[in-house]
């Protein structure tokens, strides 16, 4: 019962995760969970908590080649920030998950990717398709100009 206003306060909360922090709970903590209120100690713990545990399933996800929108953005973070791809190439990512894209370069061609179930396609600048559906990381390989696949060790068969 103690657990019931963390779960109510943050839905993203599995409820044994709840359970142990309500159980841990001490002071005013205590005394507000009692009231069916979060104090702000314990409510920056539970938020700390969902961080750990998006950020742990984004990389159970990577390492499992799943799709999640965390997973994406930890790809498209990396890709970003790839020294070699500076000023060679712009990405739009769109995902069924989020209203607006996850936008990666500044200047060069701009690529766009777009998630359709559990798979990405690649277009160029114009709309034209690149690819069949695939999964992100060979999509990101497709859309990637041959200078920056060059610039990077790549080919684009390299993702086959």
């Amino acid at each position: 019962p103690l657990a019931v206003p963390l779960v109510r306060a943050f839905p993203g909360l599995p409820q044994s995760m709840a359970n142990e922090l309500a159980s841990q709970a001490i002071g005013q903590d205590r005394v507000r969970l009692t009231e069916g209120r979060v104090g702000e100690g314990l409510g920056s713990q539970c938020a700390e908590a969902l961080r750990e545990l998006r950020l742990s399933r984004a990389l159970r996800a990577l390492e499992r080649g799943e799709s999640s929108v965390d997973r994406d953005r930890i790809i498209m973070g990396l890709v970003g920030s790839a020294p070699q791809l500076q000023g060679r190439v712009r990405l739009r990512l769109f995902l069924r998950e989020l209203a607006n894209p996850l936008e990666v370069g500044e200047t060069g061609p701009l690529k766009i990717i777009r998630q359709e179930g559990e798979l990405y396609r690649s277009f160029d600048e114009e709309g034209h398709e690149l690819a069949d559906a695939l999964d992100l990381e060979a999509a990101l390989l497709r859309a990637l100009p041959d200078d920056a696949r060059r610039a990077l060790g790549l080919n684009i068969w390299q993702g086959d």
